[in-house]
């Protein structure tokens, strides 16, 4: 018969010894650690990276208040500058206003004088010339046969005289007789030059036009 064959004594030790079950539950908890470890990992990085992103949005907008409250100092002292300038402006313009009230206050007695003076020489000179005046226009008229186009009122087609017949001048510089613009402001609501058709001015027609000057002296 032959010997029985003797048991491998490492295979017979492993199939002998038993598990652990501290050993395992390290290696569990190990594994546990490492994974938990990784994650933490992943969410610093990811803190970090929100943090260092919030920080550059805080820096821009901060520059961005600084500019804004810079911009705003600049609006700020052109619009007091402009301020400043239109009260110099002012100020020069008042002095000069000032100045011209006191020129005027100082010449007035002496304007009036002058203006009172020409008046009289003025009529000395009319009241000299006009005769002679109207008498060659008479005979330029009798050796003529008619009266010129400009001695006749252009709506009645009458000559200009010191009475009914008186020159009168609108505004807008046309002339008839006194009879004919009356007529012109008595019939119509909103009265017109019946040359131009402009309005007469409500002075005009609650006063009248004037006289016109020139044509009164050299009617008869």
């Amino acid at each position: 018969m032959a010997p029985r064959k003797k048991p491998n004594a490492s295979k017979a030790a492993t199939r002998s010894s038993p598990i652990d079950p501290n050993e395992a539950e390290a290696k569990k908890l190990m594994a546990a650690l490492k994974k938990h470890k990784a994650s933490l990992s992943a969410e610093m990085g990811k803190t970090a990276r929100l943090t260092r992103r919030h920080e550059l949005k805080k820096e821009e907008l901060k520059q961005r208040i600084a500019k804004m409250g810079l911009s705003m100092k600049e609006k700020e002292k052109k619009h007091l500058k402009k301020m400043e300038k239109l009260k110099e402006e002012t100020r020069k313009a008042q002095q000069y206003l000032e100045q011209i009230q006191v020129q005027a206050a100082a010449t007035e007695p002496d304007l009036d004088k002058k203006l009172t003076k020409e008046l009289k020489t003025l009529n000395r000179n009319r009241e000299k010339c006009g005769p002679a005046i109207r008498r060659q226009l008479a005979e330029a008229v009798a050796a003529r046969g008619e009266p010129f186009e400009w001695q006749l009122c252009e709506i009645c087609i009458e000559p200009y005289d010191k009475g009914t017949h008186a020159p009168r001048t609108f505004a807008c510089g046309h002339t008839v007789c006194d009879e004919c613009h009356a007529s012109i402001l008595r019939n119509n609501w909103r009265p017109v030059c019946p040359f131009d058709r402009i309005y007469v001015s409500n002075t005009e027609h609650h006063h009248g036009s004037k006289t016109n000057i020139v044509l009164s002296e050299l009617c008869e």
